[in-house]
């Protein structure tokens, strides 16, 4: 069923997850504004969260955040604004793979 009850979407991990996006978002407007102050850059166009595959096999829950000009990939001006730790989104997924890793080898 998709429709969820207040309480069910009031958890404290969907309340973490909300105050990370607060946070990140905040943190991620002040850093375009220096960049786009100190180097002038023209406006941001793209704004990207990413995760090497490499970091979630070794349970390293980092993201980095990217921003692009208006021609995104191809923008020879590409920035890493910043890595933010996220491994509070994983504490259930690392609780049942611990889970099933223990029944495997049992």
């Amino acid at each position: 069923n998709a429709v969820r009850s207040r309480s069910e979407v009031d958890t404290p991990l969907s309340l973490s997850c909300l105050k990370w996006v607060w946070v990140s978002w905040r943190q991620v407007h002040t850093q375009v504004v220096k960049i786009q102050a100190t180097l002038d850059i023209p406006a941001i166009s793209y704004l990207e969260y990413t995760m090497l595959y490499t970091n979630f096999i070794n349970r390293r829950y980092i993201t980095e955040v990217w921003v692009y000009g208006d021609k995104g990939y191809l923008d020879k001006n590409q920035y890493m604004l910043g890595e933010y730790d996220i491994s509070f989104l994983f504490i259930y997924f690392d609780e049942l793979w611990d889970k099933l890793l223990t029944a495997r080898k049992g």
